[in-house]
């Protein structure tokens, strides 16, 4: 049996109507307040450089701005090729790194993006 067919036959439990209905519901401004709360400061930006930090001290005037996107994001399914785009940069594993594998690859994403995932995970 292929590991699709083992996918598909797993017996997945149907989540009740009140599980998509909240699923399904648009993200609310507590959402977005309560994922940026929990996210670590000074953590590298992704391509348009704006880090956590901005969300936090910015917030009283971007958050309509922020749940409109993030919101378009969602339920729409809009999202800009930009906040697709991530920065790969390779980390090394230990000191002196001599081959690939002594290297560990991070993909940096913007801040708004993982926001979002941030929400939908929670």
């Amino acid at each position: 049996m292929t590991k699709a067919q083992l996918l598909l036959d797993c017996e997945l439990r149907s989540s009740s109507i009140e599980t998509n209905a909240a699923l399904e519901a648009p993200i609310s401004l507590s959402e977005i307040r309560n994922a940026i709360a929990k996210g670590k400061s000074h953590k590298a930006p992704g391509n348009d450089g704006i880090g956590l930090e901005f969300y936090k001290a910015e917030w009283k005037t971007i958050k309509t701005d922020l749940l409109q996107i993030l919101n378009s994001m969602y339920i729409e399914g809009t999202v800009l090729k930009n906040q697709l785009k991530g920065i790969i940069v390779c980390i090394t594993k230990h000191a002196h790194p001599v081959t690939i594998d002594d290297y560990r690859p991070l993909t940096l994403m913007n801040t708004d993006y993982k926001i979002l995932t941030k929400i939908i995970a929670a």
